[in-house]
């Protein structure tokens, strides 16, 4: 179940990452706050899931 979701959470940020760069290249940055703020709690969300993964503190 955390690897199926690491992998899910990984492949989004990816893409969330890659739309937001294109975003800025195209000059839109309409929405772009929300977009970084969505981005910033799936990478947060990765860092939770590694930490349950290595036995880490949250």
């Amino acid at each position: 179940m955390k690897k199926t979701h690491y992998r899910k959470t990984l492949i989004s940020i990816k893409v969330m990452r890659d739309f937001i760069k294109q975003k800025i290249l195209n000059n839109d940055l309409s929405d772009i706050n929300l977009l970084l703020d969505i981005y910033d709690s799936k990478i947060t969300e990765l860092s939770v899931i590694i930490n349950l993964k290595t036995g880490g503190d949250i």
